[in-house]
């Protein structure tokens, strides 16, 4: 709290903002970067797992036609009951030929297969079956030679070796489209899990961001109340000045920053009106002593000629006890002069255009309505504006 309440108001109204930025600054790369990785990964995958299908395919096709065309050659050569007359007839198949074509296949599609398996690195994740179709591979090469040497000789012999070899093809067959099933379904939960985990990543970022806008919401709140608080207090005690009309009070200093300055600025304004208001009292008693203290009336009117104030000589000359009896009443009702025509009151403008610099003798009624003579001298009172506010009237009696 001691950083905060030394930090100024512009940082604290950025802390909020700043902390959700920097929160998303670290957070979306992060979590994107992720979700970028995951579906690079899925696209290698992909390929991967569609390379490797249609290569395995491709090889299972061309075992298949090599299978089926040498299955009709054996078929065909076993039909001729005299190899001699097919040689004699020219119509005889090349047995040694077709032979060693089928053997250099079969090594071409081993080969082949064994790239595969090193490419896509098969034997990690399907070891056993890379070796069964490594058996059969060899199964099926090795009945090779079995059903051509019996070609021309006892059926029954060369139908269990056709038979052997028809059955070795048929296991190899199951075995490649086995493999091609897994690699697909591997490559499917492989996908998936990783669709997954993307998932998961947007459900983070989603979680992290609403936290992030969370504790903003709460930060801002935090940062609202701590800097509204001052203000209010501020404002309460200014309200409480108001209503009770004392500058004794002073605001609460919670922090260092602009507004703990306002606060010191307002409170030692406050500490100067009430050392001026102080003095102003004391100077208005000393006043009043000195008025009441006079040995003439003194009496003292607003620009209405009301009056406002009047010392204890005034009193007792005019028969009044009691200042609440002759305050706010007119002047020209008590304040006469004496002409030609008899005794008239003076009219409140004849006070205010022309003073009695001099003393000049004049009339007052009392609180019995009994007049006196008195010796006057006037003067009108004026603010800094040039502005006449009022009159004073001193005077002692005949």
């Amino acid at each position: 709290m001691s950083f905060l309440s030394k930090t100024n108001i512009k940082t604290k109204f950025l802390l909020s903002p700043l902390f959700l930025t920097a929160m998303l600054v670290i957070l979306v790369p992060v979590i994107f970067l992720n979700i970028s990785n995951y579906y690079s990964t899925i696209s290698r995958f992909s390929s991967m797992g569609i390379g490797c299908t249609q290569d395995i395919f491709i090889l299972l096709k061309k075992i298949k036609n090599r299978h089926y065309r040498f299955d009709r050659f054996v078929k065909h050569s076993n039909l001729v009951k005299n190899a001699g007359k097919h040689a004699q007839s020219g119509t005889e198949p090349d047995l040694n030929k077709e032979k060693k074509d089928l053997e250099d296949n079969i090594q071409k599609y081993i080969q082949e297969f064994e790239q595969l398996t090193y490419k896509y690195n098969l034997h990690q994740h399907h070891e056993d079956l890379v070796n069964s179709i490594r058996n059969n591979f060899i199964n099926y090469e090795q009945t090779l030679d079995s059903v051509l040497d019996s070609i021309g000789k006892q059926q029954p012999i060369f139908d269990e070796n056709l038979e052997h070899m028809s059955r070795y093809f048929v296991f190899l067959e199951k075995d490649i489209e086995t493999l091609i099933t897994k690699i697909r379904d591997r490559t499917l939960v492989t996908m998936n899990g990783v669709q997954g985990e993307i998932k998961k990543q947007i459900q983070v970022f989603s979680v992290c961001l609403g936290l992030a806008i969370f504790i903003t919401i709460v930060a801002g709140l935090f940062f609202s109340n701590y800097l509204s608080r001052p203000i209010q207090n501020l404002a309460a005690t200014i309200e409480d000045i108001t209503k009770k009309g004392t500058f004794s009070q002073r605001a609460t200093k919670e922090s260092e920053d602009e507004m703990g300055k306002l606060v010191d600025g307002f409170n030692q304004m406050l500490f100067e009106i009430e050392r001026a208001q102080t003095s102003l009292v004391s100077s208005r008693e000393e006043l009043r002593n000195i008025i009441e203290s006079l040995n003439q009336m003194l009496i003292v009117t607003n620009e209405k000629g009301l009056i406002k104030e009047i010392n204890k000589q005034a009193m007792l000359f005019l028969g009044y006890i009691n200042k609440k009896d002759i305050k706010n009443r007119f002047i020209e009702h008590l304040f006469f002069e004496e002409t030609a025509s008899g005794i008239q009151p003076i009219p409140l403008s004849n006070l205010l255009n022309d003073t009695l610099p001099a003393f000049t003798k004049k009339i007052f009624s009392d609180a019995f309505d009994q007049k006196h003579a008195v010796m006057v001298s006037s003067s009108v009172i004026k603010n800094p504006e040039n502005k006449i506010t009022g009159v004073v009237l001193i005077g002692y009696a005949v």
